[in-house]
């Protein structure tokens, strides 16, 4: 039995929000594949009907063509089929332009083989596709009200000089990015080595993720300056970025993968084939667009074909009984195998619909596998600071005669909460901290998830003494920064937690719709009308549909002097929800 491999498929959503220039995606698809099929000895003839067309004794073609009932195109499918040692399949699906204005093209190779897969690129029309199509990765409400392009997927990279440096980190750290982006920094000198390599690149990478190029020094180091040494690309490097890039949390930096330029001009080295790889490995993973996924595309003629009259006077023909017999068997026949192919298409939508589902799912697991080891990671740098202070901490008290005392370790039954309703027992204790919040809304949490709870208390205990610690360093020694500062920076005593994991804002999409969710309840003294919004939170987990956030407000700098919590508890509204 033959094994089934997809080797490549992407998904291209083509944006169609300009209206004195809408691309024609049929017509653009129809050519490029008329090339593609010139470049493998095959005539386009049997590109203009619907149908299954053998093209030689062992290629067919089967076009599928999907029209309304104005005569308007609405979907195209093209499937080019090829039987040699192996059968291989290359289907592309061009779907017209949606209520989002945008269009969508897939491409995919599939292998059919008893033994191993021989080694292939992927199609070039992938390549030429994106070189003639507006292909985007995101749209955004823009300034005036519309909505623009996140970033735009391209079959050459788009130079970035140092002026451009701003717009290529909003692209990077864009919530609404869904793609790969791989940035390469041009490298002090020229290296035939290197630019053969990263054109290379930049053809295997088409249609997979969006293409950067850092033109010179000068953007290079704007660019180190804007994004912090965890995430910059050195000169001569190249860098794969995954979507949810975090500038602020160093241990995010460990996600995006990168090469140095020694790597990239080594002749012996061939990873920089992975660049290209893993941008395509990334997409293959992903689950397709909803429309995609969900559809069932059937030919349908784009216009009426009027039914010829006939004369009045003419005699009606007289159909022996026999031939009637003979025409219900054959309607019946019809019928039954329209029924077979109805149900074909229901279990393909049903197996398609679960493959999309199980994608969603593993491509959800890796992004947390990702986060977990970033966590873990920036875990271990917090601890390694830790042991150094203890370590420095016991020098000195052997320095002074103290050692007995240096390495003393008393007993302590102050272990960390394991519940929400521990932790509520606890707050009074922390001198820099006021619970102002909703004691049922937080116990609720002990309802829920009972496997992670315990974990949620120990981070929201940790997050709430590092408060208290920000209260105190801020109101006695003085900081000059907010609560974020303080956790990047970490002064000398301090109780921090990761950055990653503190948000001071709120976006305006999700203020303008939610922002009373956040008016939380303070002490008179600090608001008259006894709330205020509190924007600063710290997420207590990411994943699921409870991810537990502390809301807080600063106020070392009023009349309290404290932090303020005005609630833990499950996650608020927002535009992910």
């Amino acid at each position: 039995m033959l094994r089934s491999t997809m080797l490549y498929r992407t998904a291209l959503t083509i944006d169609c929000t300009n209206t004195e220039q809408q691309p024609d995606i049929f017509t653009t698809v129809r050519g490029r594949a008329a090339s593609w099929l010139d470049s493998k000895g095959h005539g386009a003839e049997a590109l203009g009907s619907s149908g299954q067309h053998r093209l030689d004794a062992s290629t067919t073609l089967d076009v599928v063509g999907s029209y309304n009932p104005d005569g308007e195109e609405v979907g195209l499918r093209l499937q080019f089929i090829e039987q040699h040692a192996q059968r291989w399949t290359t289907t592309l699906t061009a779907l017209g332009p949606d209520a989002d204005r945008t269009g969508l093209v897939a491409i995919s190779l599939e292998c059919h083989t008893n033994g191993s897969v021989p080694p292939s690129g992927p199609p070039r029309v992938i390549r030429e596709l994106v070189a003639a199509l507006p292909v985007i990765d995101g749209l955004a409400p823009d300034a005036d009200g519309g909505r623009a392009p996140v970033t735009r997927l391209t079959s050459s990279p788009n130079h970035i000089g140092v002026d451009d440096v701003d717009d290529l980190l909003e692209v990077l750290t864009h919530q609404d990015r869904r793609r790969p982006v791989i940035v390469a920094a041009r490298p002090h000198q020229n290296s035939t080595d290197w630019t053969w390599r990263t054109d290379k690149t930049w053809d295997g990478a088409a249609g997979f993720a969006s293409l950067y190029l850092l033109t010179d020094q000068a953007a290079v180091t704007a660019f180190r300056r804007e994004i912090g040494s965890h995430h910059w690309v050195a000169p001569g490097s190249v860098r794969t970025y995954l979507p949810e890039v975090d500038p602020a949390w160093p241990a995010d930096g460990y996600r995006h993968r990168f090469l140095s330029y020694q790597r990239m001009t080594d002749r012996r080295d061939e990873a920089w084939r992975h660049i290209a790889a893993g941008v395509q490995d990334h997409t293959l993973d992903s689950p397709l667009p909803e429309r995609l996924a969900s559809l069932v595309l059937l030919n349908t003629n784009p216009a009426p074909i009027p039914s010829p009259k006939q004369d009045d006077q003419a005699p009606t023909p007289l159909v022996p009984v026999e031939a009637t017999s003979e025409i219900s068997r054959l309607t019946g026949m019809v019928s039954a195998r329209d029924e077979e192919i109805d149900r074909q298409q229901r279990a393909q939508l049903s197996l398609q619909q679960h493959l999309n589902d199980a994608n969603a799912k593993l491509t959800t697991s890796e992004a947390n596998a990702d986060s977990e080891l970033a966590e873990h990671l920036d875990s271990l740098t917090l601890l390694d600071r830790a042991n150094q202070e203890i370590n420095r901490l016991r020098v000195l008290l052997m320095a002074r005669g103290a050692g007995n005392e240096a390495f003393d370790q008393p007993e302590t039954d102050d272990s960390p909460p394991r519940t929400f309703e521990e932790v509520l027992d606890r707050i009074a204790s922390l001198p820099g901290v006021v619970f102002t919040g909703d004691r049922s809304r937080t116990l609720s949490l002990d309802d829920t998830d009972t496997r992670k709870v315990p974990g949620w208390a120990r981070k929201a205990w940790l997050a709430l003494q590092s408060l208290s610690s920000y209260a105190e360093i801020s109101t006695s020694e003085g900081f000059s920064g907010g609560y974020l500062q303080f956790c990047l920076r970490s002064p000398r005593g301090a109780v921090v937690i990761s950055a990653n994991t503190v948000a001071m804002v709120e976006s305006d999409q999700t203020l303008n719709q939610w922002a009373n969710e956040r008016v939380l309840p303070v002490p008179p003294q600090v608001h008259p009308e006894g709330k205020i919004l509190m924007e600063a939170h710290i997420r207590l987990d990411v994943r699921g549909s409870i991810s537990p956030r502390i809301y807080f407000y600063d106020d070392t700098t009023g009349p309290s002097r404290k932090i303020l919590v005005g609630l833990i508890a499950r996650h608020l509204t927002n535009t992910k929800t």
